[in-house]
Order: C-alpha cells, then structure tokens, then sequence
C-alpha cells in the first residue's frame, strides 16, 4: 500500500484515500455496516465531488455557503453537490436556528434580512447577534432560505462529519491530529520508522474500545465547557484496555481538579482515589489537607515517599510532610541535599543567547564548549533504545506517520518494553559499543524520534562523548530518563565542556542575571550530586550592565 499522493490527484484527496485504504485494512473487522457503506460510496464518487467532500471534513465545520466553496481543482460545485446529495453526504438549505445564521451571515447581511427586528442598527455584530437570540430564541429553526431572504447564496450542511470524526479517530488514535499531517511527509520533510502493524498491536481490538473512546471525548468537551457534573456523569466505565484506561484516569483527574478549584472538595476525592494517574495521589493529599483531615493526608502522604510514582511527586510530597508532620504532632526526616557547584563570571552582553556567549569562553586550546541543553543524553538514549521506542504495543502505534509511541509518557511504559530496554543495557556493556552508536546513528540518521535532534547531534559529538564519558555515568543517566520520561527527559544543564586532554567532562547550567533554577533541574543536580556526575551551575553577569 502506497502512502503517498498520486501525481494525478490533489494531495488532500490521495491521503484522504490512503487513510481510508488503512483503516479498512486494519479495522474492517470493528467498522459498522454504515462506515463500509461510505467507503463503497465514497469510491463511487466523481473526483470532483470526493474533492469537495474532502476539502469541506478538512474545514472540520458542518455547514458552508456556495460563495465559500471556490476550488480552481473542482470548478463550478453545482454538479458535486448534486452528487453528494443523491448520495445524502449533504443537505442543501437545511433547517437551521438562528445561531447557525448569525454565525453565516456578516453584519451588513444581518442587517440586510432582519433590520427591521433590530433595535441598535449601530451595534456589532455580536450585539446584533443577541439581540435576536432574544428575539427568535434558539429553539426557533427553519430552512436557511427562509431566514436568508433576499441571499442568493444557498447553505450546506454536512452529514457526514461523525462518520468521518471516528475514522480519523481509528487513524490517528486521538481527536487533534488531522490530513494535513500528511503533508510534512509528501514534502519530505519528516521520515519515519517503518512499524510492523499486525492485528496483536491494533489499538482498538474491538468496537466497543472505539465507542468508549468516542464517549470519553464528549466527557471532555463538557470538561472544556466548565461543565465538570456533565463531564463526571458522562464517563464511560472502565474498559478491557490498559491504554484506553489510562486516558480515563488522565480525564478523571481533570474533572477531579476543576472540582476541586470550585471547592467541591467531595467531588474531587471521588476522582482523585483508586486513579492510576501520577498526579492524581498528591491532589488526593492537598485535597485531605484542606479538609483538615490531617492523619490521612500524612499517611497517604508518607506511602508516596515511600514509593513516588515519580520524582515530581517525590519532590511535591517532600514539601506537602513537613507541613503535615506539624498538623499531627509527628516528626520526619527529610534528606538534606548537598549544596550545588556554583560559578560566576563576567561577560561582555551581546545579541548572543547567553549560554552561547557562557560556552565561548569556556573554551580554550584543551577544552570545547557546546550548547547541547536536553539534546545530548535524550539523543544518546534514544538511539540506545531504539527498538524500545518504537516496539509496536496495543494502543501504541496507530498509523505510519507517528515519530513516538502515544503510550511514552504512561507509568508502564518501561514494563511493557522490559526485554528491549534490557538489550540496550546489555549493549552498553559491549566493547564496541560506541562504535555501534555511531554505526546506529548513520543507520537512523533522519529518522523522527522523539529524543533525537539530529540538528544537535553529529559525528564529532559522538566521538566527544566516546572520549570523555565514562558509560556508567550514561547508564546512571539514562535510568532516570527511563524511570519518568515526562518530566525527566527536560531539566539537563545547557552545556557539555569536554576536556580533550584529560579526556572527562563537566556539565554547565547557565544563569543570567536574575534567573535561577526550576524544579526539574534542582532534581537533576541532586541526582547528579548523589551519583558523582560533574556539574556546576555558573552565573553570569554583564561587565557593561550599567550601560546597556
């Protein structure tokens, strides 16, 4: 199966079919007799009227006026319209109320077809349009000619966009992404890793997993509209599905967090307990805490430092038990964290970011300077772990076009993928194993992977690394990467500053004047700290700082 566009058809129309082609392939056994019966007619279609189909799903509207549908590809649309309404793909002048007409019409058309309804002809349009929501109120509805008189522009209605909604959804595995995706990879500008997609690794394995994930998109649009009762009241139950179970929770945790930000406090514990998503146990303790229900926030709270989920609810809990160990007469140890390295320097200000004009004069005749930020051990990880990456898992990989698995920020990411990341550590143990990273560099040059920037790493950067390195502390690296890639895979000091003749390194945060660390780095120099790592943080300050 070809993925890309045919040179005798627009772009739009031949990844409209290559996504059509794909789902039926991999989901002709979930679709319902309705989508096969699109699929037929779609391909029975003229090319002018599969066009204008296409061109009005990509628009991701429901209704459009002929005026608006002006394609030098489909010429005069009277002839595909026609079509698509013997087919009934489409409605021509359907009954609409007055919000769908307000929203059509411009101002001076308003004004043209209900002025003598309108008591402020100098208002906005959008004063305009309230004023005759109170006037035919909207469960008032008619044909779009009967509210248009006097418009010689017909209105279209689509009646097919659900259809076409929960196809894309099969392709893509969420509601954002769209064709034009496509369109990066017909331009060459994106490769991606060939997955082998059989029927083991299909996100959804049956129709019920595509209908829970369609409800649990409307529970998050009435999320999107304050409406958290709504979003609570509409959630499906959990499903046979871990990848579909953990997009529950994640909503779950935001309907418990709007909740909680009315003050439903109740509400938001209802949410927050038995819920696997990393963030939902620390709200679960603020919420205790702020119903004074100190003894269980302090125990829930020492079970989380006892075994966090991550190090961003180590570090929060950390915080959350001294207060609470106040709250309940108890006494706790916190580890006391070693003081960072620090620096400072005076440098001349210029146009250049400052960590470019820091890694200029840290570099001499024996050492070398570079800007690297979270680039240099997310590439070297990700080209380790290559395979991990991009092992096909359900819920994983939907179609050809991903550069990451959609589950790489889940809690069981690692697990899923234990006998591959084991082969990368056992690789690391290798003695040509930097000759087989560069190898696996040239290999996979170019290839989207969503810890490589190949803009960053080259050749001369992997020889650096092989020089002065030590593998352990990459290994030490790389496992807190791996043991939350969320939030670890940010936070690493802007500068690596090899040593050519002593052959080590040191790794540099640059503050400017004024800056200071984030949370995420403080985790990073700790970890660095405890597991003898070389870094230091060096602030900068300007020698000519009263002038500019």
């Amino acid at each position: 199966m070809s993925y890309f566009p045919e040179v005798d058809q627009p772009y739009y129309l031949s990844n409209f079919h290559t996504l059509l082609r794909w789902v039926e392939q991999r989901y002709d056994d979930l679709l319902l007799p309705k989508e096969h019966d699109f699929l037929d007619i779609f391909r029975q279609l003229s090319v002018e009227s599969q066009c204008l189909l296409v061109r009005m799903l990509m628009r991701t509207k429901l209704h459009f006026r002929y005026s608006k549908l002006v394609y030098p590809e489909i010429g005069n649309i009277d002839v595909a319209v026609k079509e698509l309404c013997l087919y009934e793909l489409v409605v021509v002048d359907p009954v609409v109320d007055i919000e769908i007409v307000t929203g059509q019409m411009l101002k001076a058309e308003l004004i043209t077809c209900f002025g003598h309804d309108l008591l402020l002809p100098k208002a906005s349009k959008k004063q305009l349009s309230e004023q005759l929501y109170e006037c035919y109120g909207l469960q008032s509805k008619k044909h779009w000619s009967k509210w248009a008189v006097g418009l010689d522009d017909p209105l279209i209605q689509l009646q097919c966009q659900d259809m076409f909604d929960c196809l894309c959804l099969m392709f893509f595995g969420n509601p954002y992404q769209d064709l034009t995706e496509f369109v990066l990879t017909d331009l060459g500008l994106f490769r991606y890793e060939t997955i082998p997609f059989d029927d083991s690794t299909r996100a959804f394995q049956n129709r019920q997993q595509i209908d829970f994930y369609r409800q649990l998109l409307i529970s998050r649009e009435f999320l999107e509209q304050d409406l958290p009762d709504q979003a609570f009241d509409s959630l499906p139950a959990p499903i046979d599905s871990d990848w579909l179970n953990q997009k529950r929770d994640k909503t779950l945790y935001r309907i418990g967090y709007e909740f909680e930000r009315k003050s439903d406090f109740d509400q938001a514990l209802s949410c927050y307990l038995d819920n696997d998503y990393r963030r939902a146990r620390e709200r679960h303790i603020r919420v205790l805490e702020k119903q004074q229900r100190y003894e269980e926030a302090f125990q829930l709270c020492e079970q989380a430092l006892a075994e966090p989920l991550d190090e961003n609810e180590q570090q929060s809990c950390q915080k959350m038990i001294k207060r609470l160990a106040r709250k309940v007469a108890r006494k706790v140890s916190i580890a006391v964290v070693a003081p960072i390295e620090q620096h400072t320097c005076q440098l001349s200000y210029g146009p250049e970011p400052v960590e470019l004009l820091a890694a200029e004069s840290l570099t001499s005749q024996v050492q070398q300077a570079i800007y690297v930020e979270n680039s240099l051990f997310n590439g070297l990880f990700g080209l380790t772990f290559w395979e991990a990456v991009f092992k096909p898992y359900p819920g994983a990989f939907f179609h050809p076009f991903q550069s990451a698995p959609h589950d790489l920020y889940t809690t069981d990411f690692a697990s899923t993928r234990a006998r591959e990341i084991a082969a990368g550590w056992e690789r690391m143990q290798q003695p040509d194993y930097h000759q087989w990273l560069a190898d696996r560099y040239l290999d996979k040059y170019g290839i989207a992977n969503p810890f490589v920037n190949w803009s960053v790493i080259d050749e001369t950067l992997l020889r650096l690394v092989q020089r002065c390195i030590p593998i352990q502390h990459l290994k030490t690296i790389f496992e807190r990467i791996l043991f939350d890639i969320k939030s670890n895979s940010s936070g690493f000091p802007d500068l690596v500053v090899f040593d050519r003749c002593q052959s080590c390194y040191r790794l540099v945060e640059v503050k400017g004047p004024g800056d200071r660390l984030q949370d995420n780095q403080i985790r990073w120099f700790d970890y660095f700290i405890r597991h003898q790592i070389p870094a230091s943080v060096l602030y900068v300050q300007w020698q000519n700082d009263a002038n500019r």
